[in-house]
């Protein structure tokens, strides 16, 4: 089964709300359980604020490119933008011990993201950051004691 859409995100937070529900409805279409849909949509949101956050353009002056596929049982999500060139695999890992008060800023989103998708993979393409993230499909879990209710 083989299935892609393409969504053009205008770089502005109020954008985000639309891209959420666009790809919470292309993930239900291809069968992706609640838990694999959250986590995949958390990741996009988090990945996307930072681009509109820290691209280095003014807000509303250009487009991030998501494209959203099913490959084989798997939904892979790619997101391009001509942001400044930032690779994710230059962050060092964020110090999870120390008191918070004590850590530095910046980090802990792409140690979310990596925690929350299968695959996490960038790569500069002329003038573009792309960001690839591969989330595998799995069957939905039934609710506990959905066939056995408590009396």
């Amino acid at each position: 089964m083989s299935a892609r859409t393409t969504l053009e995100i205008s770089n502005e937070f109020e954008a985000i709300r639309g891209m959420s529900e666009a790809v919470e409805a292309f993930c239900r279409e291809q069968g992706m359980d609640q838990h694999g849909l959250m986590s995949l949509n958390l990741a996009l949101v988090e990945w996307v604020s930072n681009i509109i956050k820290y691209s280095g353009l003014p807000h509303g002056s250009h487009h991030i490119q998501l494209e959203i596929s099913r490959e084989d049982n798997a939904i892979v999500t790619t997101i391009c933008d001509p942001g400044v060139a930032f690779n994710p695999s230059d962050t060092p890992e964020p110090d999870l011990e120390s008191d918070i008060k004590d850590r530095p800023i910046g980090g802990l989103g792409i140690y979310i993201i990596r925690n929350l998708v299968d695959q996490f993979s960038y790569q500069r393409t002329g003038e573009r950051n792309q960001i690839t993230m591969r989330k595998q499909l799995r069957s939905a879990e039934p609710e506990e004691n959905a066939t056995n209710p408590a009396p």
